[in-house]
């Protein structure tokens, strides 16, 4: 027996009965958006990660620096920072360590440390007046990475006793920047770090734009 429908229930609506759902042109519409948002993305965040390597690698070094300034007056000696280029074909700054002067001699102070593989140094002049401002040393045959290496070109920043350097003038910085094709390329990058040594107070910073 058929049953009359209760005048004041609402009506099932038509569409009830059969769900909607995302069409194939829906779907591709939103899959070239979501990659467009990937393309146009990528960039900014790829430059965020270069500099954190940048601002950690600027940090290590100024650890090193001001470590090597309160060891010397600390021990009252003279300590120096090395940094040696570890480079084959084209100079790559790219290793380096703590030596402290002990009786007649320079003796390691610290381990080798290493930048980060996707950081170097810009050796331009201009860009880098440390490296050009300093006189380069030779280091001894010294072990690193399972290889043995001797007489590699190193820059060294000696502090004193009384916290000072031996540097002179006002060139005393070095310019890190993601490596991006060829490297110590004499182009500045638009990402970059920089450290400075005051050669009176020997106190080193970083800062980048």
């Amino acid at each position: 027996m058929r049953q009359n429908r209760n005048p004041t229930e609402p009506a099932p609506h038509p569409a009830a009965k059969h769900p909607s759902a995302f069409s194939l042109l829906e779907l591709l519409v939103v899959i070239v958006i979501m990659a467009l948002l990937v393309v146009l993305t990528l960039p900014a965040f790829n430059s965020i990660s270069a500099g954190r390597k940048l601002d950690r690698a600027a940090s290590q070094v100024v650890d090193a620096l001001s470590l090597a300034r309160q060891t010397a007056m600390a021990h009252g000696c003279r300590v120096r920072w090395e940094l040696v280029d570890f480079g084959t074909n084209t100079s790559d700054y790219r290793i380096h360590r703590l030596v402290e002067f002990k009786g007649d001699t320079w003796q390691a102070a610290s381990k080798w440390v290493a930048l980060d593989d996707t950081v170097q140094i810009n050796t331009d002049p201009t860009l880098s007046g440390l490296i050009a401002g300093v006189t380069n040393s030779a280091t001894a045959t010294f072990k690193y990475g399972g290889k043995t290496f001797t007489n590699k070109a190193a820059i060294p920043v000696t502090f004193l006793p009384d916290g000072t350097t031996l540097l002179s003038g006002p060139n005393n910085f070095l310019t890190f920047e993601p490596i991006q094709g060829p490297r110590n390329a004499s182009a500045m990058t638009a990402n970059w770090a920089c450290v400075v040594v005051n050669p009176v107070t020997g106190r080193a910073t970083a800062f980048r734009p």
